[in-house]
């Protein structure tokens, strides 16, 4: 394919077999206006911290995921967590980290939703240390 200066592209398949050539030309009829071009170019400029932020939470979500799902293993595990109280603890912040990610929402996400995850995940970390 290729798109020349004036927007028109162009397209060419050949049949490896055969070795017969199609193309086709594809104009664009409705062209965007100098304004409408900028008017897009200042909501994808919008929308793109928000896609930023979306990005970040999906990414620490499946980190928790992870983390959550260990913390369950090593709470229900007594030979590598023999201390009760600690098992406790783990189990305490496995529930408040499950609890932050089940306040998050992709598509009405916010910076405080990240940040209780966040926080909740840092926590779980802290309290399973080198387990």
């Amino acid at each position: 394919f290729d798109i020349d200066a004036n927007g028109l592209l162009k397209v060419s398949a050949q049949d490896q077999v055969t070795g017969k050539e199609k193309s086709i030309t594809i104009t664009a009829s409705d062209r965007m206006t100098q304004d409408e071009v900028m008017q897009a170019r200042a909501q994808a400029q919008m929308y793109e911290a928000q896609d930023s932020l979306r990005r970040q939470g999906l990414d620490l979500y499946q980190e928790c995921e992870g983390l959550t799902a260990k913390a369950s293993a090593l709470g229900a595990d007594r030979t590598k967590v023999p201390d009760k109280a600690r098992r406790k603890e783990i189990e305490s912040c496995r529930k408040d980290l499950t609890k932050a990610m089940g306040r998050f929402n992709a598509q009405k996400i916010s910076e405080q939703m990240i940040t209780d995850m966040q926080n909740a995940k840092t926590a779980l970390e802290q309290v399973m240390g080198d387990l």
